[in-house]
């Protein structure tokens, strides 16, 4: 099929977080083509494959839309995610994690971006106005031409693309530093000497992993190295929570250089942040120390 693509196409004028988004998949899954914006049924008939608009297979604005098991309706990303996701990532996922990956994506931002197009409220607070993908995606529009010019309106809508490119290149390349650091966190889980303390031997997006293999919640404390020192950071109860299974010593709390390590005792404290959550140190063997002394606090 990808030889057969020519072009793709959507509708012209304001646009959403969704066909933006739909748009950044299928440029990755067939480059090279020409891309339509219009609304003229003969102008969209030329595209192999035309979404958001035109009431076919990717185009959620029908009599016939389409629902997840978990009552979000499908608007234009998540029905081209669902056909093309799994190809996109192929290049960028080992097979065995294809499926995994893409649930991932789904869950954490198609389905927010389906929901918001969809008129679905999934997020309110009565304090103040969170801003989403999908809210920063149409403030482009703001910046659409008044007059109908096209080659001005094609400007705005990529420039909307490179911005929807980054947000989704940023979560699939996380994605993928996860899975291959998974086995080492693994490794390091299953070989710690203290049952409350993870030794990493380099940094991580470590947390959800943890979540899944510290059944028991045994960890309280990770440890591991950046560029500038090492760090120890706090296990949070709930992935969503700000709420930890143990807090750094209050006696620590916005401390830094030698005022913390004269309370630590060690000579190469960095700080400890006033939340508790997270504290550093320049070395190893400090860190291990402070370590130490926040499991006996």
């Amino acid at each position: 099929m990808e030889d057969e693509i020519k072009y793709l196409a959507t509708h012209s004028g304001t646009f959403h977080a969704d066909d933006v988004f739909a748009y950044v998949v299928l440029n990755k899954v067939f480059p090279g083509y020409e891309l339509i914006r219009s609304r003229d049924p003969k102008e969209l008939a030329k595209a192999e494959i035309v979404f958001d608009v035109g009431g076919g297979k990717y185009d959620h604005h029908t009599t016939e839309k389409e629902y997840r098991e978990n009552g979000i309706p499908y608007a234009a990303f998540g029905l081209v995610w669902r056909d093309f996701g799994k190809k996109l990532l192929s290049s960028w996922i080992p097979e065995e994690h294809l499926e995994y990956a893409h649930k991932k994506i789904e869950d954490e931002l198609v389905l927010a971006v389906d929901a918001f197009d969809n008129g679905v409220d999934i997020m309110k607070s009565p304090i103040v106005d969170i801003p989403t993908v999908s809210s920063i995606i149409s403030e482009f529009n703001h910046r659409m031409p008044k007059d109908g010019n096209t080659v001005e309106e094609y400007t705005v809508f990529t420039q909307a693309a490179e911005m929807a490119n980054s947000i989704f290149m940023h979560k699939l390349i996380g994605i993928r530093n996860q899975l291959l650091a998974k086995g080492k966190i693994i490794e390091a889980f299953e070989s710690r000497k203290t049952p409350e303390l993870l030794e990493l031997e380099e940094g991580a997006d470590w947390g959800e992993i943890l979540a899944e293999i510290d059944t028991n919640e045994e960890v309280l404390f990770v440890t591991y190295p950046k560029p500038d020192g090492y760090y120890i950071q706090i296990v949070r109860k709930e992935k969503d929570s700000f709420e930890a299974r143990k807090d750094l010593p209050e006696s620590w709390a916005g401390k830094r250089d030698e005022e913390l390590g004269a309370v630590v005792g060690i000579d190469d404290a960095v700080f400890c942040h006033p939340a508790r959550f997270l504290a550093g140190a320049k070395s190893k063997e400090s860190i291990l120390k402070m370590a130490e002394l926040a499991l006996q606090a």
